[in-house]
């Protein structure tokens, strides 16, 4: 069970970090075999880092939320591409 949950949370991180790359004010950084998810807020100038075993000691259901709310930004993006 514990494999199958580790394998799971992989699956999520990289989804996540698939969405970071496609979004703006988002990076992803490897570096050593490490991924840094970074997320940059510039009306709040709040700058959030994420690394792998950040995002693993995360419960799955939280990297759920998080790759629900990444989601809705994407959207809303492509939204405001097509109405400029």
């Amino acid at each position: 069970m514990r494999y199958r949950r580790g394998q799971t949370k992989d699956q999520l991180i990289d989804q996540l970090a698939d969405l970071f790359t496609r979004l703006p004010n988002h990076s992803v950084q490897y570096a050593d075999g490490r991924i840094v998810l970074q997320s940059y807020d510039a009306p709040g100038r709040n700058t959030q880092l994420w690394d792998r075993s950040k995002l693993k000691s995360m419960s799955i259901r939280r990297l759920k939320e998080h790759i629900t709310k990444k989601k809705r930004m994407l959207t809303a993006q492509k939204f405001i591409q097509l109405w400029r």
